[in-house]
C-alpha cells in the first residue's frame, strides 16, 4: 500500500466517524424533542377525544330531537289522513242512503204499500167487528 492511498483512507475515515459522531448528537437531539412531541401527541389525541365525544352528546341530542318532530309529524299526518277518510266515508253513505231511498220509494212501492195499508185496516175492521159481536153474543147468553 502507498502512503497516499494510506492517508486517504485515514482520512475518509476519520471524516466517517466525525459524520458517525454528528449524527448521533443529533439522534440524542431528537430524543428530547420526540419526547415532546410524542406528549403533544397524547395531548392532541385527548382533545380529539374530548371533542369526539362533545361531538357524539350532540349528535345525540339532535337525534332525540329528531324523533321526537318525526314522531309529531306522523301523527298529525295520520289524523289529517283519518279525518279526510271519514269526511269521504260520510259522503259516500249519504249518497248510498239517498239512492236506496230514491229506489225503495218509486210511484209503484208507494200504491203497493198502501194498498197493503188498506188490506190491513180492512182485515182489522173485519176482526175488530167479528170479536165485537162474539162479545155481543156471549154478553146476550150470558145476562
Amino acid at each position: 500500500m502507498t502512503e497516499t492511498a494510506r492517508n486517504v483512507r485515514e482520512a475518509l475515515l476519520a471524516e466517517l466517524v466525525g459524520d458517525v459522531h454528528l449524527m448521533l448528537d443529533r439522534v440524542e437531539g431528537l430524543g428530547g424533542t420526540l419526547s415532546a412531541i410524542d406528549g403533544r401527541c397524547h395531548e392532541t389525541a385527548r382533545a380529539l377525544d374530548a371533542a369526539n365525544t362533545a361531538y357524539r352528546e350532540q349528535l345525540d341530542d339532535l337525534m332525540a330531537r329528531l324523533r321526537v318532530e318525526f314522531a309529531t309529524v306522523v301523527t298529525g299526518t295520520t289524523e289529517q289522513a283519518a279525518r279526510a277518510m271519514v269526511g269521504q266515508q260520510t259522503v259516500v253513505l249519504q249518497r248510498s242512503a239517498t239512492a236506496a231511498l230514491r229506489n225503495a220509494l218509486t210511484h209503484e212501492n208507494v200504491k203497493r204499500a198502501k194498498a197493503d195499508w188498506l188490506r190491513l185496516v180492512a182485515a182489522g175492521a173485519v176482526v175488530g167487528g167479528l170479536v165485537a159481536t162474539a162479545v155481543m153474543f156471549i154478553g146476550a147468553r150470558v145476562f
